[in-house]
């Protein structure tokens, strides 16, 4: 619709109608529609029109003449368009119009048309109007409310749940800026993966899900352009939202849309609800349009569906946020599900979806990046210092029971010696590598680079230096006592040897890594397609360090061989050595359990991204729980338990 003119009639302050001139152009999906709706010409796709507009009923009918004008038989088009104020959960359209042929021939076949209000386009292209004319109805209220009491399990561990986390809320309900921001955050755009898919390889689906009214709010609020003239700030919609108790959860209205074929019947829903500021949590009642094709080759009776306007919304959808006292843990992410009401025998009945998003992108990620990062630098610093004070403890041990030093394990020591060196040398990662996302992007890996940063990273290396001269010593005091021994006993006694643990402690780790590669391939082979795989194929550089993180936490594992092997009737190893060094061991890889990769604050919202990690949560915990009963099993050797001896 281009050159609209408007004439104002007579006593327009009664609202009389007003004439109007346009020209309707219709463009075909294969023109480009900029190009082609800028063109003058008249043709056969050209309705040149006028007619009268009527406020009172947000209606506008013209006449109008199909291509050229001097053609009288061309005027023969009947225009009715009506803008609605008023939105709704079924009504999403501000404009809505119809040409048809008064003639009644067959001249062109009618023609419907309407404009789909984006939730965007409310506080973007079309603010000033939505401020002046647009209001929103609810009318799924009671709806959502009985799903969110169906959903809301109210226990003590919900209660200590909401008390200890917070998530994305606003304190004051009437404050539309605060009402505004909070919004805007739970608005995202952002890919998602089924909630069981936790990859992170393949692209997903793309979710969109923008608020349109939140609470008093509508729309998007800037204080500068809708204050009034007597300086009383806006305060929305009208008659519509009325709240007495701040604990009352905030009504909603929104869009979702998701791309696909797998989700082509539900790609987009209009949704209402509820939004509860305690549980971080969405309870909707969704809307979406049944398509005309579908219901003509079923056949069935529209009203027997509970259908309004040939919709569907018997829809129920919960989206819930990922807590932001939380967020040194976990990622901002949100988890979606969408399921129907609908019995299953019903042609609109689906499968219930569960979909979890990628990283959400917020203002603030910068700065919870940091924390996490230098959080982890302080952790690794606390470990440190535990595993400085094992190694004392074991040379204190030794000093005080030099007997037991020639059936210490060298392999275990060596192991240590390297755990501390190996981050010197080659400035690698100290204690375990923290698992991140990979971006394909132009921006560089995130760096603090602060002073704070800076003096832990000294503290650190000091640290790492000190632990390898105890190693070290260590590893000397046990080579120097073998020697001894060995001269001591007679040629058919060699006493500890360290050929056979290292011979059985290696095919121990090489079944390790090989039963790794084997679940590797198995994963890829039912996840992926053929050419996923190939972009994914294994990593043996990822794999090898991954494993060098579980060889040390089974650095208790030489001591067992050797203790298997050479038969020792005494205690080698000090308490607090291995169960210390055991217990810090189990800490970092608890908190490796716990915690969401690391992410690149300044990534795109819709850019690929693959985890670093190479352990699933189950072979975490099975790697934890190993390592515990190593040192379980050493407690039962050295407490003279004969079940593990040969």
């Amino acid at each position: 619709m281009t050159d609209l003119r408007c004439v104002l009639g007579d006593n327009i302050s009664k609202l009389r109608a007003a004439k109007v001139s346009a020209f309707f152009r219709v463009i075909s999906p294969l023109e480009d529609v900029y190009y082609s709706g800028a063109r003058s010409g008249i043709s056969g796709m050209t309705i040149s029109a006028e007619g009268t507009w009527n406020p009172s009923y947000g209606q506008l009918c013209m006449i109008g003449c199909v291509g050229l004008e001097n053609d009288i038989n061309r005027c023969n088009s009947k225009i009715s368009l009506v803008i609605p104020v008023i939105l709704s959960i079924t009504q999403r359209s501000i404009l809505m119009g119809t040409i048809t042929n008064i003639q009644g021939t067959d001249a062109f076949s009618p023609l419907l048309f309407e404009k789909k209000v984006h939730p965007s386009d409310i506080w973007n292209r079309y603010h000033d109007y939505s401020r002046s004319y647009l209001s929103y109805k609810y009318s799924k209220i009671d709806l959502a409310n009985d799903f969110w009491m169906r959903s809301k399990k109210f226990n003590i561990r919900t209660v200590v749940h909401d008390l200890i986390f917070k998530y994305p809320s606003t304190e004051d309900r009437d404050n539309l800026t605060l009402l505004s921001s909070l919004s805007s955050k739970l608005s995202f755009h952002v890919n998602a993966l089924p909630d069981h898919n936790h990859e992170h390889k393949l692209p997903g689906t793309l979710v969109y899900f923008e608020t349109l009214t939140l609470g008093k709010l509508f729309g998007r609020y800037w204080s500068e352009l809708t204050r009034h003239d007597n300086g009383e700030l806006y305060s929305g919609s009208r008659d519509n939202f009325a709240f007495t108790d701040e604990k009352l959860p905030l009504n909603v209205s929104a869009h979702l849309t998701l791309s696909g074929e797998n989700y082509g019947h539900i790609s987009k829903i209009y949704l209402e609800g509820l939004y509860d500021q305690l549980g971080g949590k969405m309870y909707l009642i969704g809307c979406k349009e049944i398509d005309f094709q579908f219901q003509h080759s079923e056949r069935f009776a529209y009203e027997n569906l509970n259908l309004g306007s040939k919709m569907d919304c018997l829809i129920e959808v919960m989206i819930g946020y990922s807590p932001e006292t939380a967020r040194w843990l976990r990622n901002p992410t949100a988890k979606i599900s969408i399921s129907s009401a609908r019995n299953a025998e019903d042609p609109l009945y689906f499968r219930p979806i569960r979909l979890k998003t990628f990283l959400i992108p917020y203002t603030d990620n910068s700065k919870e990046v940091r924390f996490r990062r230098n959080f982890e630098e302080l952790l690794r610093v606390s470990i440190l210092l535990g595993s400085i004070s094992c190694l004392f403890s074991q040379l204190w041990y030794m000093k005080k029971n030099d007997y037991v030093i020639p059936f210490i394990s060298l392999l275990m020591l060596t192991i240590q010696v390297l755990v501390y060196c190996l981050p010197l040398v080659m400035n690698t990662t100290v204690l375990i590598k923290w698992s991140g996302y990979h971006y394909r992007s132009k921006y560089p890996p995130y760096k603090d680079r602060s002073m704070h940063f800076k003096m832990l990273e000294i503290i650190k290396k000091s640290l790492l230096l000190v632990a390898v001269v105890l190693a070290l010593r260590l590893c000397r005091k046990v080579w120097k006592s073998r020697q001894r021994t060995q001269s001591l006993l007679s040629p058919l006694d060699h006493g500890p040897r360290e050929i056979r643990v290292v011979f059985a402690s290696g095919i121990i780790h090489m079944i390790g890594v090989a039963f790794i590669l084997v679940i590797r391939e198995l994963k890829i082979d039912e996840t992926m397609s053929a050419a996923a795989a190939n972009h994914n194929a294994t990593d043996w550089e990822t794999i090898l360090q991954e494993h060098w993180s579980v060889v040390q936490d089974w650095f208790l594992l030489p001591q067992i061989m050797g203790n298997l092997i050479w038969q020792i009737q005494v205690k080698p190893l000090s308490k607090v050595y291995y169960i210390g060094l055991t217990l810090l061991r189990f800490l970092l890889r608890t908190y490796d359990y716990m915690r969401d990769p690391v992410f690149n604050p300044y990534f795109h919202p819709t850019e690929t991204c693959s985890s670093t990690e190479v352990f699933s949560r189950f072979e975490k915990i099975v790697i934890i729980m190993i390592s515990l009963s190593f040192a379980v099993i050493v407690h039962v050797q050295q407490s003279g338990c004969n079940i593990f001896k040969v």
